[in-house]
């Protein structure tokens, strides 16, 4: 991609994006799943009579995920801007909905956790590629990883997700206490995801929410659920974000309202 001295500074005087994180406990709990979908729902999202501009990014730097759920071929990764070997722009693949990606390694070591230098460079380059785009999600590493956590200082809205099991929403909750000990002021949301149905959901997400104000003295806001659908299941198999491969299913209209809140909330 040939960028002129016109499109460089362009790019200085347009607006950055609404930075959104996606984050979680241990793995398993569908983080990445429902980072690409928010994505894509928001890049689909009606809105100005204009297609949203949405870059996705895959920050699980030794793990990357991104590429199969969301079936595209990873020619060049974030680890070469990290080496300062590409420029940002050329790494970007272009996704379902016309989303840009910045797609991450996988299994390199040397990624596997970045120090602080690395990470500012990381985040430049993320500002940099998202700069005149509407929106910028943000997967990222799973627990209580160093670099997740200090991603997360860096954006203007974290996204927490949990299943209804136990362990995964104590393991929410220990991400949520050190995620506001680090920046009290941060904007928080929580979604739950493979709920069994409404009650299930209403219950455990204000549950959550009590236990978060009482103890942590935090806030953090309600941005819905995603239902236990074999239709994200079918999805995943076939490489394509479920609100594409199945935009009936119950799934597909949950990733929809969230991609809806997230862009309210940044008044997009």
């Amino acid at each position: 991609m040939t960028v002129t001295q016109a499109d460089a500074l362009r790019r200085v005087a347009a607006p950055p994006a609404l930075l959104v994180a996606v984050t979680g406990g241990k793995g398993g709990v569908g983080k990445s799943t429902v980072a690409a979908n928010l994505a894509v729902a928001a890049a689909t999202a009606p809105g100005r009579g204009l297609a949203r501009q949405v870059v996705l990014v895959d920050l699980d730097l030794g793990l990357a995920s991104l590429d199969a759920i969301l079936g595209f071929a990873r020619r060049r990764h974030l680890g070469e801007v990290i080496e300062k070997t590409s420029d940002v722009r050329s790494v970007v693949v272009r996704g379902p909905g016309g989303v840009e990606i910045l797609p991450a390694p996988r299994g390199v070591r040397r990624f596997a956790a970045l120090d602080a230098d690395e990470r500012r460079r990381v985040i430049e380059a993320i500002r940099d590629a998202s700069r005149g785009r509407d929106l910028a999600v943000l997967d990222l590493p799973a627990g209580i990883h160093p670099d997740g956590l200090a991603f997360t200082d860096e954006v203007d809205l974290a996204i927490v997700v949990a299943t209804p099991e136990a362990a995964s929403l104590a393991d929410a909750y220990a991400v949520t206490k050190l995620a506001l000990e680090a920046r009290p002021d941060r904007r928080l949301g929580f979604v739950l995801n493979e709920a069994a149905g409404p009650i299930e959901a209403r219950r455990l997400i204000e549950r959550f929410i009590a236990v978060v104000r009482r103890f942590l003295r935090g806030d953090i806001a309600p941005l819905g659920w995603i239902p236990r659908d074999a239709a994200v299941t079918r999805a995943t198999a076939a490489r394509r974000p479920v609100v594409v491969a199945e935009p009936s299913s119950a799934a597909a209209g949950a990733f929809r309202l969230l991609a809806s809140r997230v862009l309210a909330s940044g008044a997009i």
